[in-house]
């Protein structure tokens, strides 16, 4: 007994010492006793010398004590949560994005802005010869001669565009329109824009490389293929090594 009243003592203690060290839990009279009858169980059951009547409750005896000392507490009330009354965000509207102004597409420039020559001659700049517009003609063939003989096809006409040179020296001279770098353009009444054809013939003026005579008026062609629904509205020729350009209009 006094081994036990030993470990009891020390059990006190020990709940003297832990409850100084934390809040201070204020308990009455019987809970204390039923903490007691439990600890009391508690050490009985594990103690080697077995006491043959016990008085002790019994564990569940002590559960069912303690409801039953309780049984008259009033129910505690719990404490309400606050709601929460901050607004539930809601999506902002997207901002339409403001219309950018589309960007312009390069136009033609004006024709104040644009390096105009006075003739097919300031053109091909080339020493005692002088280029000139002679003619257009609409036409399903063009023949340069018997045995040379261009036919449109269904649909199709053939715009042919004739050219004088003259020698203006005062020797033979040859002309070569390669080295040139002329480029030309028919501009039509709906706005189609053709590009000359390449042709085999002997007097394209794209390709021309022939000797002229002194005094001699050479005819050049040049021809363009186009839809027989058409009908042309300018020649334009363009240095591209000077930027100069010459307009014939065809109307």
């Amino acid at each position: 007994m006094k081994k036990l009243g030993f470990l009891i003592t020390t059990l006190i203690v020990s709940m003297m010492l832990s409850a100084c060290s934390s809040d201070y839990i204020e308990i009455s009279e019987d809970e204390s006793n039923a903490i007691a009858q439990y600890c009391a169980h508690l050490l009985l059951k594990n103690d080697k010398n077995k006491v043959a009547e016990r008085k002790l409750l019994d564990i569940d005896e002590l559960e069912d004590y303690y409801k039953e000392l309780h049984k008259d507490d009033p129910t505690p009330t719990p404490t309400p949560v606050e709601e929460d009354v901050t607004p539930t965000p809601t999506d902002e509207p997207e901002e339409t994005p403001t219309p950018t102004e589309p960007e312009e597409k390069p136009t033609e420039a004006p024709i104040e802005d644009i390096d105009r020559a006075e003739s097919l001659t300031e053109l091909y700049d080339m020493e005692d010869f002088t280029v000139e517009f002679k003619s257009l003609s609409l036409t399903k063939t063009y023949s340069e001669n018997a045995y040379s003989t261009l036919s449109a096809k269904e649909g199709e006409n053939i715009c042919a565009v004739e050219f004088v040179i003259r020698n203006t020296g005062s020797e033979t001279k040859t002309f070569v329109s390669a080295g040139s770098k002329v480029a030309y353009a028919l501009y039509c009444t709906n706005g189609d824009i053709y590009a000359p054809s390449l042709s085999m013939l002997g007097n394209d003026i794209q390709f021309l490389n022939d000797k002229i005579e002194k005094d001699e008026q050479y005819t050049a062609v040049l021809l363009f293929i186009i839809n027989e629904d058409d009908t042309p509205a300018k020649l334009r020729a363009e240095g591209s090594e000077s930027g100069k350009v010459y307009d014939k209009e065809l109307q």
